[in-house]
């Protein structure tokens, strides 16, 4: 039914087309608010969720990071959930079986082409690539202006140059919106602590 899969689970993420990532990985063990059982049937739901989502936006991939555990006597893991779900009619709407891959730790489904679904999901990515270009001029003035209020040269003229590299080599404007705001939230973090010290050692002199 399915492709058999060996090696670095990672080589599937440059296979050609759109993909995006679940990580079932730390579904089985670990802390957690609600019971085992409730926890596994959440994999399936937010696995099927996926697959659909996937087919509605027109990707050609999903993969399902589910880790090596294999089911016990009496209990279920990710991983058997996940190839359940795979194996069931319901995912057959939206996945090509026998191109799907069956991985020790990762399952890749092979999603339907849907080609008015791609051209959607295009248009909303460059619609959000256009808000979130919009949003950086004003984060990176920002940036830029906490940055030169502080005394160090060198942190000033990489920052500088950092902004620009991410500007220039990245195509996905909201990725680059994060990455500006993290920094700046850091940058005032620091510069926040400066301006404390500073001011309690000029109250300390007084």
């Amino acid at each position: 039914m399915f492709k058999q899969g060996s090696g670095n689970w990672t080589k599937y993420r440059d296979l050609p087309g759109t993909h995006i990532e679940v990580d079932f990985h730390y579904s089985d063990d670990g802390p957690r608010e609600c019971s085992y059982q409730e926890a596994m049937g959440e994999v399936y739901d937010v696995a099927l969720s996926n697959i659909r989502e996937a087919y509605e936006n027109g990707m050609e991939h999903v993969i399902f990071i589910h880790g090596w555990s294999t089911s016990r006597r009496g209990n279920t893991t990710a991983r058997s959930i996940v190839r359940r779900l795979m194996r069931s009619k319901e995912s057959t709407p939206y996945i090509i079986k026998a191109h799907s891959i069956q991985h020790e730790t990762v399952f890749v489904a092979a999603i339907r082409p849907n080609p008015e679904g791609a051209k959607k999901y295009q248009e909303k990515c460059a619609e959000r690539n256009k808000e979130c270009a919009r949003q950086i001029k004003f984060f990176r003035m920002q940036l830029l202006d906490l940055v030169d209020k502080s005394a160090d040269e060198i942190l000033r003229v990489n920052t500088r140059k950092y902004i620009e590299r991410l500007t220039e080599d990245e195509t996905d404007m909201c990725y680059v919106l994060d990455k500006i705001k993290r920094t700046l939230g850091n940058y005032r973090d620091q510069y926040n602590r400066r301006v404390g010290v500073f001011s309690r050692l000029r109250d300390e002199k007084r």
